[in-house]
């Protein structure tokens, strides 16, 4: 499959700076607002096989702060699908790493299912997370995106999050997000964004939860991506 797709891999690399960790919704700095996180990624769009877009990537984050939070490797791929009336179809694997922690790694493997449209310039989309290992109903986003040309080198996207805990019953979170993209050039690109989060029930009594770290947020960083 990967030999069939090998002359149309592209991608981007990208490094960053967040003044907190926030993961759904969720501080997961131990509640210290001081910890900033740096991250750095790969992801590559792997080409199409039978009408399918497969992509892959690895994300990694480590905290600078007194507590921080132990560093993190994700690794995951998806496939995707356009079908009638405008619809995308994907799903998805993710494995969450935490290369610093002693033991075996538990409730790191998900599966995701996702939908998404686009409709009068918005980005419309639908994804259900399900933990393989675990007992976990699942966790479910719908999300609203636009994006706006400010300048022949400068956008702004505009998104917005409304969460689903399924073993809870109850809104996870709320969330809302602006970044402002300008392209050096063809490669090279810089992405301040700022985001405010907004925990329900759902973040302090789910799964997910991490206990007093449930809190409204508000906080930001800076992307730098190269493609290629």
């Amino acid at each position: 499959m990967f030999g069939a797709a090998q002359a149309e891999i592209e991608g981007s690399v990208h490094v960053g700076l967040n003044s907190e960790y926030i993961w759904r919704g969720i501080d997961q700095s131990g509640g210290n607002t001081s910890d900033s996180m740096t991250e750095a990624g790969i992801d590559l769009s792997l080409g199409a096989l039978a009408g399918w877009d497969f992509e892959a990537g690895i994300w990694y984050a480590s905290g600078n702060g007194n507590t921080g939070f132990a560093d993190e490797v994700d690794y995951y791929a998806s496939a995707s699908r356009a079908f009638g009336c405008g619809v995308t179809a994907s799903i998805g694997y993710i494995y969450y790493d935490f290369p610093s922690v002693p033991g075996p790694d538990v409730l790191n493997q998900e599966l995701s299912f996702g939908l998404s449209t686009e409709f009068s310039g918005f980005s419309i989309g639908l994804t259900h997370f399900w933990a393989i290992d675990g007992d976990n109903d699942g966790y479910t986003e719908l999300t609203l995106d636009r994006s706006f040309e400010l300048c022949s080198k400068t956008s702004l996207d505009l998104g917005a999050t409304v969460s689903y805990d399924i073993e809870t019953s109850d809104v996870h979170h709320y969330g809302l997000s602006a970044v402002v993209n300008y392209a050096f050039n063809d490669v090279l690109t810089i992405s301040p964004y700022v985001s405010a989060t907004f925990a329900q029930d759902g973040a302090e009594n789910g799964v997910l939860s991490i206990s007093g770290n449930e809190d409204d947020e508000l906080f930001g960083g800076v992307i730098v991506s190269a493609a290629f």
